[in-house]
């Protein structure tokens, strides 16, 4: 039995036999290309705001068919899986991933790595290696099935790219989230309160402090994969959006939190623990967002791929050359490598 094969057919029917996948091939079939432009747009440029219910739904569908995507590249890239390229299924997934439509998506207006590089390899664009790791893709795989149903975990993320809820005075948003750390009882109140009377801001109170374990457990992973480092790039990749792209700075936010919290228990031994959790936090979100972790899958990929590929996109946008999102993919290395 070819374990790989058996294990690509375990990832690929995950992909197709999700929810999100069934719902955008509808989608992206029934639909008008300029709808299709008008959905998957930048809600961060004026005028261009999501509030449709079905809207939020579909782009929430593309997010996690996006990361189904990325775990199928991750498979490969480990030695956990075979290749998708020349199978008949490589033709279904590119019919979305190479959309048109779908590519500002992903590549410009929310750009994630992993969907663009595994789009080129579909293409006969870009030529790679895989390293050989299955456990490590084993780990990383349980470690995403944990938290990615975390319903806290997601309200807090939420709040980091700019959720608000409710109106005039009474709206909560990221500030209010980490504003709430410096009242210990406000901490311990959203972590004892019945789900049932859970506000969005308790959600994000106990979401702050899973993320801050996440984020631990990421980092700990991230190390012992030093011997592997082009899938350790990959494994980062995986997650850069949330410790590079979101509107506050995740670092800042989380360690203000902490902070915060640090300056408001009393006893001396609470106050030496705090201090400690809030420098280890500092030290681990300091890894995790200054770009250490991106050098090696950034420098293997042939310059002169990243110099000549082009694509025309965007109805709605201007079209946007692929090297400008490249040069995005390419800041995203360590400050530190180029001085």
């Amino acid at each position: 039995m070819d374990l790989k094969f058996e294990n690509w057919k375990f990832l690929q029917q995950r992909l197709f036999t999700s929810e999100a996948h069934k719902r955008l091939e509808v989608v992206f079939s029934q639909r008008p290309e300029v709808e299709l432009s008008r959905l998957f747009r930048n809600h961060n440029e004026p005028g261009n705001e999501v509030s449709d219910p079905e809207e939020v739904s579909i782009r929430l569908c593309a997010d996690e068919w996006l990361a189904e995507v990325s775990l199928l590249f991750l498979g490969w890239l480990s030695g956990y899986a075979s290749s998708t390229v020349d199978t008949p299924q490589a033709e279904s997934i590119l019919a979305i991933l190479g959309h048109r439509s779908m590519r500002p998506y992903y590549e410009s207006h929310y750009p994630v790595a992993l969907p663009w590089l595994f789009r080129q390899q579909l293409q006969g664009e870009l030529q790679i290696e895989p390293e050989q790791a299955p456990g490590a893709f084993e780990y990383f795989i349980n470690l995403y099935e944990r938290f990615k149903n975390d319903r806290e975990l997601i309200c807090f993320l939420n709040f980091l790219d700019g959720y608000q809820f409710g109106r005039g005075e009474a709206t909560v948003g990221i500030e209010t989230v980490a504003d709430a750390f410096s009242n210990p009882d406000r901490i311990v109140d959203a972590i004892f309160k019945p789900k049932p009377q859970a506000t969005a801001l308790d959600e994000a109170i106990i979401g702050l402090l899973r993320f801050a374990t996440f984020s631990t457990t990421l980092h700990e992973f991230l190390l012992e994969c030093e011997s592997m480092p082009m899938l350790q790039s990959g494994f980062w990749f995986f997650y850069a959006f949330w410790y590079r792209e979101f509107k506050k700075d995740v670092k800042e936010v989380s360690v203000r939190a902490i902070q915060r919290a640090s300056a408001n228990v009393y006893d001396k031994g609470s106050q030496a623990l705090a201090s400690q959790s809030e420098q280890e936090l500092d030290e681990i979100m300091t890894a995790l967002t200054d770009g250490r972790y991106s050098n090696a899958l950034i420098e293997i990929i042939p310059n002169e791929t990243l110099g000549s590929l082009s694509f025309e996109i965007g109805l709605v946008s201007a079209p946007v050359q692929e090297n400008e999102w490249v040069s995005r993919f390419s800041a995203y290395k360590n400050s530190s490598a180029a001085e």
